[in-house]
């Protein structure tokens, strides 16, 4: 299993991706940044098998991913999730992001 630090979701003709730092990937050195194949499951809460039959977990959401996440959200919750400790309340923001994001795509679990 692959984990994918400080990442963001991207959309794509054929799906979504993710991108991120990878550590653990069989190819590619830890904490190179990629870009995943399509996301095709949702295997667990926080992971995900891509088009390619690689798994990845998320952990740490990229900081410029929370906030665009947060321009979603009204001040007063932006400002409590900001002031949260180390972005927590973000990466439960960007986790229901990606769930419903997925589950549009049908691949909620």
């Amino acid at each position: 299993m692959v984990k994918l630090e400080n990442w963001g979701i991207v959309k794509v003709a054929d799906g979504m991706t993710l991108i991120g730092e990878a550590y653990g990937h069989p190819f590619h050195e830890d904490g190179k940044f990629v870009h995943t194949s399509p996301i095709i499951e949702k295997v667990g809460n926080d992971t995900f098998k891509s088009m390619s039959g690689t798994i990845y977990k998320v952990g740490q959401v990229h900081p410029k991913f929370a906030e665009f996440l947060l321009s979603f959200l009204s001040d007063e919750e932006a400002k409590r999730i900001v002031e949260a400790p180390s972005f927590e309340a973000a990466e439960f923001y960007a986790q229901r992001f990606l769930d419903a994001a997925f589950a549009a795509l049908g691949l909620d679990t």
